[in-house]
């Protein structure tokens, strides 16, 4: 959604219109590139603002719009309408990505090591 001052005007994902500043009045840029492409499992990439919220758009489903999608949604608007910080749109995209993939942990070590005296 982009606020400009003689209204609220609505944009689909792929008809984001690019960076303009007049007068003191900016445009929402959803063309900001991130520090580094991220690359989904599938081998596509996300190189842009735009890419990313447009993948989140079409790739998960709305009963499916867990916390981490939420917030890498709020992240990357934060980052193309009020200049946020690229670093937490990568990090809420990547969080979202891999959101149903289980975490590897090593096993922990507790109760595995002997004291010189038990020998």
């Amino acid at each position: 959604m982009v606020a400009l001052a003689l209204g609220v005007l609505r944009c689909k994902a792929d008809a984001i219109p690019p960076v303009a500043q007049n007068d003191g009045l900016s445009v929402v840029s959803w063309s900001r590139k991130f520090s580094e492409p991220i690359v989904l499992p599938n081998g596509e990439t996300l190189v842009t603002l735009q890419d990313a919220i447009a993948w989140l758009a079409k790739s998960v489903p709305a009963s499916e719009h867990d916390t981490e999608v939420q917030i890498a949604a709020y992240y990357l608007t934060e980052a193309a309408e009020n200049n946020g910080p690229m670093a937490f749109a990568r990090i809420g995209m990547l969080k979202a990505i891999n959101r149903n993939t289980p975490r590897e942990r090593k096993p922990h070590r507790w109760g595995k090591r002997k004291l010189k005296r038990d020998k």
